[in-house]
């Protein structure tokens, strides 16, 4: 269980999550704060801090954090104003995974259309779960990137395998 809410004063820390295979889920450098959630939620840490070079951590005790957070709010507003940053970065993060993976389906189904000397109706013999596979992204994600492409009329989608329609739509498609 935690004992306070940390701020990283200097160096750089890895967070773990705690189990069988060791995965570093965040990095933390300085101004970053760690803890919080459990703090506020009164749940155990399901993650380890490893520290990645020498650190200078400071702990705000739990009592003395939720004190000031019942009897004088606005001195935790700093800590606020950083949380809603970390939450921006966070959100900007998954904004980028999505623009970067369609890009690539784009053209991979761009590269995959280049097999063929059609223009129109172009059968790729792929499925969605192919497509998961070789890029290593949920089948739903591509689902939903491909329905995009089948309301701009680019492509059909069935059971088997897409079906290029409008390769000219596709080339130029952002």
């Amino acid at each position: 269980p935690p004992t306070g809410i940390s701020i990283l004063i200097e160096g750089g820390v890895k967070c773990v999550l705690n189990g069988r295979k060791k995965k570093v889920v965040q990095l933390f450098f300085p101004g970053d704060i760690f803890g919080l959630s459990e703090i506020l939620n009164n749940e155990d840490f399901a993650f380890s801090i490893i520290a990645m070079t020498d650190v200078k951590i400071h702990l705000i005790e739990k009592e003395t954090f939720l004190g000031k957070l019942n009897n004088n709010p606005l001195e935790i507003f700093p800590l606020m104003k950083t949380l809603c940053n970390r939450i921006n970065n966070a959100e900007q993060i998954l904004i980028n995974r999505s623009e970067t993976m369609n890009k690539k389906l784009i053209e991979l189904l761009i590269n995959l259309s280049n097999l063929s000397v059609n223009n129109r109706n172009i059968d790729l013999s792929i499925d969605e779960w192919d497509l998961s596979n070789l890029m290593d992204v949920s089948r739903r994600k591509i689902h939903e990137s491909l329905l995009k492409l089948s309301k701009e009329g680019i492509l059909r989608i069935s059971q088997d395998n897409i079906i290029i329609s409008d390769k000219k739509k596709l080339l130029s498609f952002n």
